[in-house]
């Protein structure tokens, strides 16, 4: 039997037979069509490595979980109306709501985060700022919800954070008290010498919305707004609620910011009445996220989508009266569509809005003296 050594050495060849075949490689080619370039493409897993899934995996594995923790700035009844008919659909889940202003929670999960001992699993805030940060360090959980297909890129980052809500931001008087040229039309007549003293705010130190309105204006009328406005002495306020009984009570006359009408149950009862100035309405999107550290990453992701779904929409627009971005659901009642109004969006896009956040809250501290407090 013949026996056939593999060799690995190069053989030998005349130069008459390497350009005999060279030409017959060139022949065959040459009649074959180029193939063409198919791009190389790369699936996307979450960074803690947990991927998408099917919704019957996703929802066999949230049953072994078993719990949910949602950290938001949302009002705690509205969160938790949320909660209790999220929990009519997955009834084994059990829910843990942790609230607090905007920047608060942020600091909370920021510190879980750092101290690798991360509590949220869920976090929706008032504040696009927070999420862009996080997304660059890392610490959000890839998940593109198939809810979120329905809200619009720019208010969106695909995968990682999705608008939860948008919160239109104008002005609030009291119709009791303020009747035909006496009301506002617009952000300049904040300036009348009228309401020196009478103009409240919410702190753009603690605040999500806060910051929102302080950019917004900033960027459509520049610094030297703020300084006049500053000027006329404006009370500050913590929270919405505070401000806006502070509105009721007459200790102001203009409320500035996220806020609501609230019309008069009978005649000559107190009641709010909004202006959304034509010059241009600052819009606030709150976003929603799963955290990467999340202990509960299926649970989560079924929050996420109820949150984003149209059933959960609906409920939050009814619950706190602001917007949702999906385009098959309307605009709050009473409220005009967003289509009708002169939104303003930081013009740079939501990276450059996070990226002045310290900048000019530690602005608005120095012109209003809050001093942080």
């Amino acid at each position: 039997m013949t026996r056939f050594r593999r060799s690995y050495a190069p053989q030998r060849a005349t130069g008459a037979l390497l350009a005999l075949a060279a030409a017959l490689a060139l022949l065959i080619t040459s009649g074959c069509p180029p193939q063409e370039e198919r791009p190389i493409r790369v699936s996307v897993n979450s960074t803690n490595g947990n991927g998408q899934r099917s919704p019957a995996e996703v929802l066999e594995l949230a049953k072994a979980e078993g719990e949910l923790f949602w950290y938001t700035s949302l009002p705690e009844a509205d969160a938790e109306a949320i909660l209790a008919q999220f929990r009519v659909k997955y009834p084994f889940i059990r829910t843990h709501l942790v609230r607090g202003g905007s920047f608060t929670i942020a600091e909370q999960v920021a510190n879980q985060i750092a101290s690798g001992r991360v509590q949220a699993d869920v976090l929706h805030l008032l504040d696009p700022a927070t999420f862009v940060q996080l997304r660059d360090q890392r610490a959000l959980l890839y998940y593109d919800s198939p809810e979120a297909r329905y809200i619009p890129s720019q208010y969106k980052d695909l995968g990682y954070w999705v608008a939860l809500r948008a919160v239109t931001l104008g002005l609030a008087y009291d119709p009791r008290r303020l009747r035909g040229d006496q009301v506002p039309k617009g952000w300049e007549d904040l300036l009348r010498p009228a309401f020196q003293g009478r103009i409240g705010l919410k702190d753009a130190e603690t605040a999500g919305a806060a910051y929102a309105l302080l950019f917004l204006l900033r960027e459509r009328y520049g610094t030297i707004y703020w300084q006049r406005l500053a000027a006329q002495k404006p009370r500050i306020f913590k929270t919405v609620a505070q401000m806006e009984e502070a509105l009721l009570q007459g200790q102001i006359e203009i409320a500035a910011g996220d806020v609501k009408e609230r019309p008069a149950q009978e005649a000559g009862a107190k009641g709010l009445a909004v202006v959304w100035p034509t010059e241009g309405v600052p819009m606030m999107v709150g976003p929603i996220a799963i955290l990467a550290a999340a202990a509960h990453p299926n649970c989560a992701r079924l929050f996420v989508d109820y949150a984003l779904s149209a059933e959960g929409q609906r409920l939050l627009v009814k619950q706190l009266g602001d917007y949702s971005l999906r385009p098959d659901l309307p605009a709050p009642a009473g409220r005009p569509p967003l289509v009708q109004m002169r939104l303003l969006l930081p013009t740079a896009g939501w990276a450059d809005y996070a990226a002045k956040r310290e900048l000019l809250r530690k602005e608005f501290s120095d012109l209003m003296g809050t001093g942080g407090e």
